[in-house]
């Protein structure tokens, strides 16, 4: 799984089109329109097949946030990763602390986004 430039991801999708990609344009057109339509059901086509990174404070804003939400993405063949939070045009690097742990629900089932691998891991598995 790659995240990048848009640019670069897209020269890398022409090239390896079995690899999962992401960039912030395919992150916005996902999300935004699953914000807008998955009150219907509906996964919008920019978000099959894909790597989605989902900032944590936008979480809340998705229909059917987490389980039905991973559901539907896995159905449309896409992987759900939660990072930290979206700020100023700018991602996070990751759910880094317990405090942005503790944003996610506690039986929360999709990937987390995280540069403290050693730290997150010891956290979630105290809340099973």
């Amino acid at each position: 799984m790659v995240y990048g430039g848009d640019e670069p991801i897209a020269t890398l999708r022409k090239g390896a089109p079995d690899i999962r990609t992401t960039s912030r344009a395919a992150i916005k057109a996902c999300l935004l329109r699953y914000i807008a339509f998955g009150w219907t059901g509906v996964v919008p086509k920019a978000c099959h097949d894909a790597l989605i990174l989902v900032p944590v404070n936008v979480a809340p804003w998705l229909w059917c946030w987490p389980d039905r939400f991973l559901d539907r993405m896995s159905a449309a063949d896409s992987v759900v990763f939660v990072l930290g939070p979206y700020e100023g045009g700018e991602f996070s690097t990751g759910i880094d602390t317990s405090e942005l742990l503790n944003r996610l629900p506690a039986n929360y089932s999709g990937g987390i986004w995280t540069n403290e691998i050693e730290e997150i891991a010891k956290l979630v598995s105290a809340r099973k």
